[in-house]
């Protein structure tokens, strides 16, 4: 049952970095837009746009759970955003494989994006995410935030918080304040772009 259990693991986690890199490769394709605006152009603020994506895999440095092993995640963002604050696009970050928090075999947030802000330095953005612990432990329409700057490994950089939920679990870096503030995670392998 555990070998049954590791393919379908690793089934999952293969399925998702493929979406991720397929998502990120169709998102290059679209042409760019000029986000050069002047009081001759009819375009209006709210069709600026700042493109981010990627995916890949990152790391804590850290064994924030305690359980001896270095923490980290996969992940997958496709995320457009809009000079008038509003993004549409998704977020996914999954813990599976050779990638673990908290002692569990399985932690995904899969999150929709509705706001966010940016430029190519760096972009925060936000909306709800469906949180599943595995084994049947799921949560819908959780609030997050994501922080990320641009880069391959060891420069680019993310940092989930989970907002009204988990505080205090370990790798909670403010506890008693509500929120799950995970600490920034370091890009290992793939990459985040911003445009």
């Amino acid at each position: 049952m555990k070998t049954n259990l590791l393919k379908n693991t690793e089934l999952i986690l293969l399925s998702f970095i493929i979406l991720a890199f397929t998502s990120c490769k169709k998102e290059q394709q679209l042409p760019q837009t000029n986000r050069t605006l002047n009081s001759n152009s009819s375009l209006s603020n709210s069709s600026a746009v700042v493109s981010v994506s990627g995916g890949g895999q990152g790391t804590f440095y850290a064994d924030l759970d305690g359980d001896g092993d270095i923490d980290g995640s996969h992940f997958g963002i496709s995320v457009s955003i809009s000079g008038d604050g509003s993004a549409k696009g998704h977020f996914n970050c999954l813990m599976a494989g050779n990638a673990d928090i908290l002692g569990l075999h399985l932690m995904s947030v899969k999150g929709k994006v509705t706001t966010g802000s940016g430029d190519a330095n760096g972009a925060t953005f936000s909306g709800s995410a469906k949180v599943n612990l595995g084994e049947g432990t799921m949560f819908n329409d959780v609030p997050f935030t994501v922080t990320v700057t641009p880069g391959g490994p060891g420069t680019g950089t993310l940092q989930l918080t989970v907002i009204g939920a988990f505080d205090g679990v370990p790798g909670d870096t403010k506890p008693g304040n509500g929120n799950y503030d995970l600490p920034p995670e370091t890009v290992k392998t793939g990459q985040i772009k911003i445009q």
